[in-house]
């Protein structure tokens, strides 16, 4: 008796007809089985039990079948990439024994990435314990972009004399007021400034904005032009000055001598600069010409006396002229000549 890998049962009878056997087969089996298998005899002719039947069970080793080789299309995996890089494996059909790379570098944009995966042919196969590769590729999604910190952005503010504002800086999209009054004084001022978000960040293009304070310097005063100043200088008979006009801050002398000729004088006359200008409170003179108009002579009367003695007596103050009554005919006439 024999048995095949396959399990079918083959009996060859000798000394006896063999009638029947069973099992006729047994089921396959990877590993060599012990089988029993029960064999029915017919009793040959010539005999005086012939034709009487009896059985007998024998044993019989069935050869293991043989395994198939393993199927490497019925082995994959499942591959994914996180946006960080990490590279996971999950493999199905076979043991996955490794895979390269294990990572890739990060990227703001996604990436089609390749892992090649080792795989390990399980038990049960003609060639378990033997490893085969393939290769997968996936997609790696692109790692989300920072928000830009809008405190890394500065600008610098200045404002000029004339009030025009001026901003550097990096993505600087704009500011206002561009522009201010002049002052002649200091002025702290507020200037708005606006930025954009450059590319490369999850909120680029977006606008955000700062106040900057400025200190815009006083407008330079213009200096005061000094031929626009006058005086009007007098001079009376007894040599006193006057000057009038505006701003005047003194005049020199402020007195002559008196004179019985008119005179030609000269004053010097001093003006300040008045409030207002980049020279307020400086000193210049002018000098100005003046006629000083002759000193009124005093009179004098002349008396003679009965003796006919001539006699002068100066009179400073305007005086009438003597009745010629009172005098002699001569003195009258002489009184007379002078006064008129």
């Amino acid at each position: 008796m024999s048995i095949n890998s396959a399990g079918s049962v083959s009996v060859r009878g000798y000394g006896a007809t063999v009638s029947s056997y069973s099992p006729r087969s047994f089921s396959t089996s990877y590993s060599s089985q012990r089988r029993s298998v029960r064999v029915n005899f017919v009793i040959p002719s010539g005999y005086s039990n012939s034709g009487r039947t009896f059985s007998k069970t024998y044993t019989a080793t069935q050869p293991a079948k043989a395994r198939p080789a393993f199927n490497t299309s019925a082995a994959g995996a499942s591959v994914s990439i996180n946006s960080a890089g990490s590279v996971s494996v999950r493999g199905y059909g076979a043991t996955v024994s490794s895979y390269s790379p294990r990572s890739f570098s990060n990227s703001y944009s996604s990436q089609r990435r390749s892992v090649r995966v080792s795989f390990v042919v399980p038990s049960g196969y003609s060639n378990s314990g033997r490893t085969f590769s393939k290769s997968y590729a996936a997609i790696q999604p692109a790692k989300a972009r920072p928000a830009f910190n809008t405190a890394s952005f500065n600008a610098r503010v200045s404002i000029n004399s004339d009030g025009r504002v001026s901003a550097s800086g990096s993505n600087i999209s704009g500011y206002s007021p561009s522009t201010f009054s002049s002052s002649y004084y200091a002025q702290n001022r507020s200037v708005q400034v606006s930025f954009r978000v450059p590319s490369g960040y999850s909120n680029s293009g977006r606008t955000f904005s700062k106040t900057y304070s400025a200190t815009q310097p006083a407008k330079a005063r213009p200096a005061f032009n000094t031929a626009s100043f006058n005086a009007r200088v007098s001079i009376n008979s007894d040599g006193r000055v006057s000057a009038s006009g505006s701003n005047i801050s003194g005049y020199s002398p402020s007195t002559f001598s008196s004179s019985y000729y008119a005179q030609n004088r000269s004053v010097q006359v001093s003006f300040r600069v008045p409030s207002g200008y980049s020279n307020s409170g400086q000193l210049f003179s002018k000098s100005y010409a003046a006629t000083q108009p002759a000193k009124a002579r005093p009179l004098y009367t002349y008396y003679r006396d009965a003796m006919a003695t001539a006699m002068a007596i100066p009179v400073l103050l305007p005086v009438l002229p003597p009745n010629p009554q009172a005098m002699s005919p001569i003195a009258a006439i002489v009184t007379m000549g002078i006064a008129l």
